[in-house]
């Protein structure tokens, strides 16, 4: 036999076995870096925020069209939500945002999931309760289904 043809065979199994552990080390870690991925709401999402003389209320919609969360205005707030305030806030997590928005009022709030709670400070006993209402709330956003017609009045098309 050919001492040549012995060594070639050798290096081309040595080949194949070496791309095969590379290929399972590739999907190895690629799975194992996605597997970390999850839809979450992050309060580490970092947001620039400069608003001049506009009302909390104001500044809670302009937050909601640059993030995720959506706010809740829990009691008898309306007349405190329509405060002017200045915000201006480089790269900043929605705690610090919130904080500099909210400064100055008795006003405080609660993150839970995507929802964010204001209300006021003396009403932070029932937190608990303001929980509920949030939990609640998305459940029933997510579980209606509307059907119907629409008919016009005049000329019933």
């Amino acid at each position: 036999m050919n001492k040549y043809a012995i060594e070639k065979v050798f290096l081309n199994n040595y080949k194949h076995v070496i791309n095969i552990m590379r290929i399972t080390l590739f999907l190895l870690l690629f799975c194992t870096l996605f597997t970390h991925a999850t839809n979450s709401f992050s309060q580490e999402m970092e947001l620039t925020l400069h608003l001049k003389s506009v009302s909390i209320e104001e500044a809670c919609k302009e937050i909601e069209k640059r993030s995720d969360y959506r706010f809740v205005f829990a009691g008898n707030i309306n007349k405190i939500i329509n405060k002017r305030v200045n915000v201006a806030v480089n790269a900043g997590n929605i705690n610090e945002i919130l904080s500099a928005i909210l400064q100055k009022t008795d006003l405080s709030y609660q993150i839970v999931e995507n929802q964010v709670a204001i209300f006021r400070k003396a009403e932070s006993k029932n937190i608990k309760k303001i929980e509920g209402v949030i939990s609640k709330e998305t459940t029933q956003q997510s579980n209606q289904l509307i059907k119907g017609k629409v008919i016009d009045g005049e000329t019933n098309e």
